[in-house]
C-alpha cells in the first residue's frame, strides 16, 4: 500500500508547512494534472487504484478512519 497526498491549489511552502504541522510521512506534492487524470473533480478526494492499476474506487469528501480502513482492507483482497 502507497500513500501520496497531491495539494491544489496550494504553493510548495504550504505544502512543506501542512506535512511537518501534520507530521505527514508520506510523500506529498502539488498537482501536475493527476487529479483531473484520475477522475477527481472535487476536494478533498481518496482514490484507490488496485495492483494492477485500476481505479477500485474514488470517494469525494472526507472519510472517517474506519471508512478508509474498511476501503483499504476491500482494496487489498
Amino acid at each position: 500500500m502507497v500513500f501520496i497526498g497531491v495539494f491544489a491549489m496550494s504553493r510548495e511552502r504550504e505544502i512543506r508547512k501542512f506535512a511537518g504541522t501534520y507530521r505527514i510521512t508520506f510523500p506529498v506534492g502539488m498537482d501536475n494534472g493527476i487529479a483531473g487524470a484520475l477522475g477527481v473533480r472535487a476536494l478533498p478526494a481518496t482514490v484507490f487504484i488496485t495492483r494492477d492499476r485500476k481505479i477500485a474506487k474514488r470517494v469525494e469528501g472526507r472519510m472517517s478512519s474506519a471508512e478508509l480502513a474498511l476501503t483499504i482492507d476491500a482494496v487489498l483482497k
